[in-house]
């Protein structure tokens, strides 16, 4: 049986995807060694499912849109710059959701209630809204970085409405993913 390792996720605007190009270009300046995300590439995951088998995708699509179909769409801000786990110890570099991050909250935990019904099992860590910017891969110029992470605290960005999320395929190749969308689901089309 294949398996294909997927993923829920919001896909971003252009003007997102730009602004998120921005802020990174900024601490780029740091010099510090981060494997920084392509601006394709950038979403907001919702639910990581690992690998699915490939006869559960119509499946998991349904469940998808089940949840997404219960809820209204609604906007959401994008603003201020941080890392995980803190910024004095970065590991994955982020731009965070401000406004509508209740709603991705929501969101997220009905698309997991409802995979479950199904036995797909996903991520139970406390999920924080936000666009990975890059992941870093050494100890070169933490200081720095952390040092411009708290000066972009407050970096402005843009706003864009949530009316749909996907279901994502996740290739890894040596250059990074290839990601491809595998299935759509409106929000407020139950």
């Amino acid at each position: 049986m294949d398996a294909i390792r997927s993923f829920i996720a919001l896909e971003l605007t252009p003007e997102i995807k730009s602004t998120a190009l921005k802020l990174s270009d900024r601490l780029r300046k740091a010099g510090a060694e981060v494997r920084w995300v392509e601006d394709e590439q950038m979403h907001i995951t919702l639910n990581f499912l690992g690998d699915v088998p490939s006869v559960a995708i119509p499946a998991v699509c349904e469940a998808m849109a089940r949840a997404a179909g219960a809820m209204p769409a609604f906007d959401m801000v994008v603003r201020g710059a941080g890392a995980f786990p803190r910024n004095d110890r970065p590991r994955t570099i982020w731009l965070g959701v401000e406004e509508g991050s209740e709603e991705l909250i929501e969101l997220q935990r009905a698309v997991g209630m409802e995979l479950d019904k199904i036995g797909i099992y996903t991520d139970r860590k406390k999920f924080r809204p936000h666009i990975t910017l890059g992941r870093v891969r050494g100890g070169k110029s933490m200081e720095a970085l952390a040092e411009l992470l708290e000066a972009n605290a407050d970096f402005s960005a843009a706003a864009m409405q949530v009316a749909e999320i996907v279901m994502i395929s996740s290739f890894l190749e040596r250059r990074g993913p290839i990601y491809d969308v595998m299935g759509r689901a409106d929000l407020g089309e139950e």
